[in-house]
């Protein structure tokens, strides 16, 4: 049995408003890397969700355009919400925009849309490790 601390059993926050691409990552986050997830559909809802869970969630994945509260923003109050949270961005923006975005507001990096289901598995296990 797994700890409830183990890295594989963190929760995983998602935060894009693509219901496509909330489907296909939350289900391999989910059934292929064994994570409990949540998800969110703009900024406004990451945070709140963040709030009403903070101390199960291990990493926060949150799109950088969103209605209502963009990724940096959002990410911003969560930072304030528990200045130990750990997130990534994750938008279609060229790498240097991404990654400078993305260090500014907080981020551990950036992810590039669209990516190979190994590369986010890597970032996942690197930031629950």
């Amino acid at each position: 049995m797994v700890a409830p601390g183990h890295p594989s059993r963190q929760t995983v926050l998602l935060v894009d408003d693509d219901e496509d691409l909330q489907e296909a990552l939350g289900e391999f986050l989910r059934d292929v890397l064994g994570h409990p997830l949540l998800q969110a559909r703009d900024g406004v809802e990451g945070v709140e969700m963040y709030r009403q869970a903070q101390d199960r969630i291990g990493l926060v994945l949150m799109d950088a355009m969103m209605p209502r509260l963009t990724g940096a923003e959002a990410f911003k109050q969560i930072l304030a919400l528990n200045p130990q949270a750990k997130g990534y961005l994750v938008s279609g923006f060229n790498e240097e925009t991404g990654v400078r975005t993305a260090l500014e507001s907080g981020f551990l990096g950036f992810l590039k849309k669209p990516f190979p289901l190994w590369t986010l598995e890597e970032v996942v296990k690197q930031a629950l490790a």
